[in-house]
């Protein structure tokens, strides 16, 4: 069975570096049941420029991005990433998959992913940078990134010490991130 690919990039970066901590998706009503009602229900309310369906390309997930308080008078600024489609068996429709939260630059998010299911609740959030591009129909994600850089030739002679072979992918400098299925 195939692991996401941002999922198994962020269980394994907070394996490394750690997590902030256990943070679980609360138990909640489905709202989500069908793409097809996940459509209505953007139509009738008025979104953010973050709100609306966005699909995670790598994870082949389409998720819903609905902001979490939109009853009363204060102004949520976290909205919650409910499962619309997923080839993923473990991932059913309507599971919170991750949180956003508003920083002080409105293109920039704080993007938590959750990693781990415990108790049937996803679990063990990992926490990234989301950009929205200017266009609204496409955000960026960035993930804290670990780099280790050996020199086995140091042991050699000064020949091979200066002498470095790189092989670079440019199919590694892709983006991660999401792209806007609705509205656009």
């Amino acid at each position: 069975m195939k692991i996401p690919h941002i999922i198994h990039i962020c269980v394994f970066l907070a394996f490394m570096i750690g997590s902030t901590g256990i943070m679980m998706s609360e138990r909640q009503e489905p709202i989500v049941t069908d793409m097809t009602a996940v459509r209505d229900l953007c139509d009738t309310l008025p979104l953010h420029p973050i709100e609306g369906i966005w699909r995670f390309p790598d994870d082949h997930i389409n998720v819903l991005i609905l902001r979490d308080k939109r009853i009363g008078a204060t102004r949520s600024t976290s909205y919650s990433l409910y499962v619309v489609e997923s080839e993923d068996t473990r991932l059913h429709t309507g599971d919170i998959v991750g949180k956003i939260i508003e920083t002080p630059d409105p293109d920039k998010y704080k993007l938590s992913l959750f990693t781990k299911r415990i108790g049937g609740i996803l679990s063990m959030p990992y926490d990234c940078v989301a950009t929205l591009r200017s266009d609204n129909e496409s955000m960026v994600i960035k993930t804290p990134k670990i780099k280790v850089k050996l020199n086995p030739l140091a042991f050699f002679s000064n020949f091979w010490r200066i002498a470095r072979i790189t092989v670079e992918n440019p199919l590694t400098s892709l983006p991660a991130g999401l792209i806007r299925i609705y509205p656009s």
